[in-house]
């Protein structure tokens, strides 16, 4: 690394990439099955109510509440049965009566409470029930006590997921506006790498970092240009950089990140457009560089296959998640648990640890690293839970100390 180059933390390099990647200013009018993973531009208010209408949460028995209050047990005779998209027309010239109802259906105005048929004793005509056995108002699901109309069904800056787009599609909704996918170029570089499927030479490896970060991108809605590996030849990357430039809206490169005879990254990215001078005091990971053509943001992950994932989950997904508009949760959401073991690190490095939960205390995730904490196995990754996050300081933390960790379900 050269001398001149300022080492920061992992939080002042979030800070600093946020500052310098835009948002993308278009949008795109999508069908909700399109909209998975998208970020909604305009927050969406309900046109009608939730329930839209009074219903019944079980199947069993309506009936008014009041009339029977006074009694032990009470015996109704029936009438009629009220279904799921049949509402019931008639209303009976007499109180003290019960009707049929099935889940969903509505609830006809004259009665208040549904009691589900297994707490009770019928017939035909009749159903009789302990009185001490229902509340009144029980299971009864009243119109528009979940949304109103005109409330805030989902909030700007979302990033629309399953359970958003259902709850869109109960309240009427069929389209929405959302952010436009990014393009995303990847340019791999490295003498040494294969495409899969190919024979594998000798001295040669597969190309894992493009598949990998093909599927990561695409998870967060982008559209990828993911070429075969090229050789580390400036000219080779130079043009790469020009072409993924005109068609992109943000660069990612691994490899050549450092300042090795063989890292030309760097130094193409520099006579082209600027790269920032810092590094992240980190591991895996030191080597990532960050710098922009134009205002379109360019990061430079290290060509180790973990530390690219790392350096991908810790600083390029929140940027891309921004550029959409997207306003919570940019960055691995992370959670406090229990080292399960001594874990030494080097003072004044954050590190990034893969690892497994042995356990649980009092609530708490109980936490050790796995064995193998090489950049270059990705194996250690599939084999582990979540990311142990290690703040700069200390070197050494105890068996039983508070630790941060980042769930990979939660990310991925």
């Amino acid at each position: 690394m050269a001398s001149s180059q300022q080492s920061i933390t992992v939080d002042q390099a979030r800070e600093f990439i946020l500052a310098h990647c835009c948002r993308i200013p278009t949008a795109d009018t999508v069908s909700l099955i399109n909209a998975r993973h998208r970020i909604l531009v305009k927050s969406i208010t309900s046109p009608v109510p939730l329930p839209c209408f009074t219903n019944s949460a079980m199947d069993g028995y309506a009936f008014k509440h009041a009339e029977i209050a006074h009694q032990s047990r009470a015996t109704l005779p029936l009438f009629g049965t009220s279904l799921a998209g049949r509402s019931l027309q008639r209303t009976p010239q007499m109180s003290g009566m019960a009707v049929r109802i099935t889940t969903g259906a509505p609830v006809p105005e004259w009665c208040d409470t549904v009691i589900p048929y297994e707490k009770t004793d019928f017939t035909e005509k009749e159903v009789s029930f302990d009185v001490s056995s229902i509340r009144e108002g029980a299971n009864v699901r009243r119109v528009g006590e979940n949304i109103k109309v005109g409330d805030v069904v989902v909030e700007a800056g979302t990033r629309l997921e399953s359970s958003h787009l259902a709850l869109l599609a109960s309240v009427g909704i069929k389209k929405v506006m959302v952010s436009h996918a990014p393009i995303v170029s990847v340019i791999i570089t490295g003498d040494e790498l294969i495409e899969p499927g190919l024979p594998l030479p000798r001295h040669h490896v597969y190309n894992t970092s493009g598949v990998m970060l093909t599927s990561l991108l695409s998870e967060l809605g982008c559209k990828v240009r993911c070429s075969d590996p090229i050789p580390d030849d400036p000219n080779r990357i130079s043009i790469e950089l020009r072409h993924a430039y005109d068609r992109s809206q943000m660069i990612i490169m691994t490899g050549g990140a450092a300042d090795s005879m063989a890292d030309f990254s760097h130094q193409q990215l520099q006579s082209l457009g600027e790269v920032f001078n810092w590094t992240v005091n980190m591991r895996p990971g030191r080597p990532m560089r960050f710098g922009r053509i134009g205002q379109k943001p360019v990061f430079i992950l290290p060509g180790n296959p973990v530390a690219s994932f790392i350096t991908f989950l810790e600083f390029v997904r929140g940027a891309i998640l921004h550029m959409q508009g997207h306003t919570k949760n940019l960055w691995p959401i992370e959670r406090l648990g229990k080292a399960g073991c001594d874990i030494k690190k080097k003072a004044g490095r954050a590190e990034f640890m893969r690892a497994v939960i042995t356990g649980y205390e009092n609530g708490a995730a109980v936490l050790e690293p796995t064995s193998n904490q090489s950049s270059s196995s990705f194996t250690s990754v599939t084999q582990s839970e979540a990311i142990l996050h290690l703040d700069h300081e200390p070197e050494l933390i105890r068996k039983g100390e508070i630790v941060r960790f980042q769930l990979l379900s939660e990310i991925l």
